[in-house]
């Protein structure tokens, strides 16, 4: 009997914390061209140097060679394959008699 006044005014106290804040706006970058993404992912010390400008001293650095790097970035790690990956077996189908 004690636990419905409790109960009634936790669940009022929490009603009154259902504001929400409109998320900052973002806003939209253009995409970088290809040819720059390959001139970076070609040239690893180039690409290592404006990753660390983008990290530290973003305000500096265009938007547009902060998203060429880190699409360059993505490529050098993933490599050029666009085939999907496929999981190695690890047991083969028909094994050897």
């Amino acid at each position: 009997m004690r636990m419905i006044p409790i109960v009634g005014l936790l669940l009022g106290a929490m009603s009154g914390c259902d504001q929400t804040v409109p998320a900052p706006a973002i806003p939209p970058t253009s995409k970088p061209s290809s040819e720059l993404v390959d001139e970076l992912a070609r040239d690893p010390e180039r690409l290592k140097e404006l990753r660390r400008l983008c990290v530290e001293e973003r305000d500096q650095v265009e938007e547009e060679l902060c998203a060429a790097s880190a699409l360059a970035a993505r490529k050098v790690f993933m490599g050029e394959s666009k085939a999907r990956y496929m999981p190695i077996p690890m047991f083969p189908r028909n094994p050897p008699p």
